[in-house]
């Protein structure tokens, strides 16, 4: 009877480990995809209401407050999403996870975004879903992110995956020319490639190979030091020139349009 008694407790002890004291499901029940699912959808109506409070409140300092929590609130959810991708990292919710991670980080500045895209270029280059966030990483300029770029351009399976890349780092690359001596000469490198091999791929509303042949052209062509391109048109009074012929002297060029 004493061993039944025994056995009997400690299955409910185990049976309470898994449930809460109303029987219902814990975090370790639920589906990594449940959890990221909740987790984003709390995100959300925290954002909802946070609004709706800023909007009735007339109290600057409880609006300064809230404007406060609406821009910092993503840093406390940030390690909830890491932990679904580090506990489940095979799961389709580990990709969803991590990628909330980077896109929310770069809004907050949170510290989790390397570790995030050390753990996709790690276990999950070959996921399709990092074209769009190779796209959406073109203007984050920062080492970790330069890094997560070429590894999908030189281990991605899928072909859009590598060309967004490719394009989003030839874009760093020439953003950091100036200060940088040598990324001149790699932007035009990575331009002439996506030129060369993902032409074709959609980006936007157009495709790659036309956007990286206009920034190929500027890269190479437009700069501080730099002859100008030429520009024919019509003065004032309707008499053709080409900006060459005034080569040699000091031009003041105002773009201006009237909306």
């Amino acid at each position: 009877m004493r061993v039944k008694y025994i056995s009997s407790v400690l299955l409910i002890l185990v049976a309470l480990t898994t449930t809460d004291v109303f029987g219902q499901a814990t975090e370790t029940d639920k589906t990594p995809e449940a959890q990221y699912s909740e987790m984003v959808a709390e995100f959300r109506a925290e954002q909802l209401q946070l609004s709706k409070s800023f909007r009735e409140t007339e109290d600057k300092a409880e609006q300064v407050k809230i404007r406060k929590r609406m821009t910092t609130m993503g840093l406390d959810y940030s390690p909830r999403f890491m932990k679904v991708a580090t506990d489940y990292p095979d799961s389709k919710a580990a990709v969803d996870s991590l990628v909330w991670v980077v896109q929310m980080g770069n809004r907050i500045g949170s510290r989790d975004i390397g570790p995030a895209l050390k753990l996709l270029a790690e276990n999950h280059v070959k996921d399709e879903r990092l074209a769009l966030l190779c796209r959406g990483l073109q203007r984050m300029i920062t080492a970790d992110v330069q890094a997560f770029l070429q590894v999908v351009i030189d281990r991605s399976p899928h072909r859009d995956a590598r060309g967004i890349a490719c394009f989003s780092l030839a874009y760093q690359m020439q953003k950091t020319a100036e200060r940088t001596p040598g990324n001149q000469a790699k932007a035009e490198k990575l331009y002439q490639q996506v030129v060369d091999d993902y032409a074709d791929v959609s980006y936007l509303r157009g495709n790659l190979g036309d956007r990286a042949a206009g920034a190929l052209y500027a890269t190479k062509n437009i700069g501080i030091g730099k002859i100008a391109p030429e520009i024919v048109a019509e003065d004032l009074d309707g008499v053709k020139f080409k900006l060459s012929d005034y080569r040699g002297k000091v031009v003041v060029l105002d773009f201006w349009g009237d909306w």
